[in-house]
């Protein structure tokens, strides 16, 4: 589980360090070499999620249980599968974000990161605020 949130900055390399607070919650092997990142899976949102490994499966199954019984299930499976990638933890716990990814959502170098239970979302800090702001 995920909670709390956190800034950061995204380096020349597209980098960013996981929080040891969300690390803690890392807890099953196949966890802990790295995450699921992609597009919100919700509308409107100008951010990316990040799941363990294990938590994606869940997401995955909900997916193709709601969309793929759709008309055009198959093309929406293929726009939710094609925007996400399997990203490793390197030994100083940082990830590298691929920059389709940071394109897609216009991420800046500031960035907020924010636990929302079952996974993690990345922000551009402006945006962040600006929700904040609003709610």
């Amino acid at each position: 589980m995920f909670f709390g949130e956190f800034q950061h900055t995204i380096d020349q390399k597209n980098r960013i360090v996981i929080p040891a607070k969300f690390r803690v919650f890392v807890s099953e092997k196949e966890d802990r070499k790295g995450f699921i990142i992609g597009l919100s899976v919700i509308r409107n949102e100008s951010c990316l999620s990040m799941y363990p490994y294990s938590g994606m499966r869940k997401v995955i199954e909900d997916v193709q249980r709601v969309i793929g019984s759709a008309p055009d299930g198959d093309d929406l499976l293929r726009l939710f599968s094609t925007n996400a990638e399997f990203v490793a933890i390197d030994s100083q716990s940082r990830i590298v974000i691929p920059q389709k990814l940071i394109d897609a959502v216009r991420l800046p170098k500031e960035v907020i990161l924010t636990g929302v239970i079952d996974r993690i979302e990345i922000w551009s800090a402006g945006d962040w605020l600006e929700r904040q702001k609003g709610h």
